[in-house]
């Protein structure tokens, strides 16, 4: 073989390798749109931000339960699943981007509601008496008028909750009904509305009933003597009062007590005579108190 065929042979040669060497493939799997509609059937465009499609809901928009993203992925990339199917829209989605080359990346879809913090009006202290079955209107900023989006419960001093019902969301207004079965106690108030939970700052009470003592009669006690009253609701008495006229007062002993009695004592060196302004108790349930009582003259003796 002469010298010119031989160079005429390696150069076929060298021309089929190349024919043979594959293009590089793309490396690149990035989403680079994600849009679906709002309730208004307006386009929504997500933010794409490291592997997190994170998709801002409007405010005041009831959320679907399903949608079918618009999805843009880099050149030559798929991406699963497939732009246009359906998916649970509820934060848990999770999408594959391929690359030509095989590279894979997953993005986890994100949902953030516009939703400001709501606020509850009249909550932000104090206590209020309630009862089984009766109904609270209150007012209210930013909660979702969507009652399928709020939730209401007492919470007991056990931490269990209770749920409430509720009766009526507007743009400014809240209705709900307490359960229809309670024990005394003292309850929290917690709200959910869309991805907010708050627990208001008001405290709720529920007793069988408010204090009140019964008719004693002409009492006449000694000085350093034990003696018993009766009412209803008085086991939270602790303290009392005898009324020496009608603007001044003196304090007397609790020694015990239950629902239906309370045993007091008169201090050994309380004046001797009549109390013309009779008898005044102080009862404390949790943070409310009651003062009740009968302006029935008592007298004291040696």
């Amino acid at each position: 073989m002469n010298t010119l065929n031989k160079y005429f042979l390696a150069g076929c040669v060298f021309m089929l390798c190349a024919c043979k060497k594959e293009t590089a493939r793309l490396p690149y799997n990035q989403i680079t749109s994600f849009v679906i509609p709002d309730a208004d059937g307006k386009s929504l465009e997500a933010a794409v931000s490291g592997q997190d499609i994170i998709v801002y809901w409007p405010f005041g928009q009831a959320q679907p339960a399903e949608v079918s993203p618009q999805i843009t992925v880099t050149e030559k990339a798929t991406v699963k699943p497939a732009s246009g199917e359906k998916i649970s829209f509820n934060g848990d989605a999770i999408y594959t981007v391929t690359a030509e080359s095989g590279a894979t990346a997953t993005y986890r879809l994100k949902i953030v509601s516009n939703q400001p913090v709501p606020v509850i009006r009249g909550m932000d202290g104090g206590s209020e008496q309630i009862g089984p079955g009766g109904t609270l209107y209150t007012g209210h900023l930013y909660l979702l008028q969507d009652k399928s989006r709020n939730k209401i419960s007492l919470i007991s001093k056990s931490g269990e909750q209770l749920p409430c019902t509720i009766k009526e969301i507007t743009r400014d207004r809240l209705a709900f009904q307490f359960p229809a079965k309670l024990d005394t106690g003292r309850y929290n108030l917690q709200i959910t509305s869309g991805n907010y939970t708050t627990i208001v700052k008001k405290i709720f009470l529920y007793r069988l009933g408010n204090p009140e003592l019964y008719d004693y009669g002409q009492l006449t006690v000694k000085r350093g003597q034990t003696f018993t009253v009766n009412g209803n609701y008085i086991s939270a008495v602790t303290k009392a009062v005898l009324y020496l006229d009608f603007s001044r007062s003196l304090p007397i002993e609790v020694v015990g007590n239950t629902a239906t009695t309370i045993t007091l004592r008169i201090p050994q060196n309380f004046p001797v005579g009549t109390c013309q302004g009779g008898m005044l108790l102080t009862n404390t349930y949790y943070n409310i108190t009651d003062d009740f009582g009968l302006d029935v003259p008592v007298t004291i003796t040696e």
